[in-house]
C-alpha cells in the first residue's frame, strides 16, 4: 500500500499523472477483520467521512434513471 501511494505504481503499472486515487470502506465497527493504518500510511491520505443525504441521493437517482422500485424501497425503508 505505501509503495502504490508514495510511487503510483501497482505492479508494472502506473497511475496516470493528474489522477487521484479514490477508496471506500467499512469502520471496524462493521467489519471485525478491519486493520487500522500506520502513520507512515496515513501522513499520505486524506480521509473524508460522508454521512448519507437520502434527499440528495433521490434527486440524482431520478435524474440519473435510477430503477424508480430502489427509489420507493429507500423511502419505504428511510421513513420509519
Amino acid at each position: 500500500m505505501l509503495q502504490f501511494l508514495q510511487y503510483k505504481t501497482f505492479g508494472t503499472h502506473r497511475i496516470p499523472n493528474g489522477w487521484i486515487v479514490v477508496t471506500a470502506g467499512n469502520p471496524p465497527e462493521y467489519n471485525n477483520s478491519v486493520r487500522e493504518f500506520d502513520i507512515v500510511t496515513w501522513d499520505r491520505l486524506k480521509r473524508i467521512d460522508v454521512e448519507p443525504d437520502i434527499s440528495v441521493w433521490k434527486e440524482y437517482a431520478r435524474t440519473k434513471g435510477v430503477y424508480p422500485a430502489i427509489i420507493t424501497y429507500l423511502e419505504i425503508k428511510n421513513s420509519g
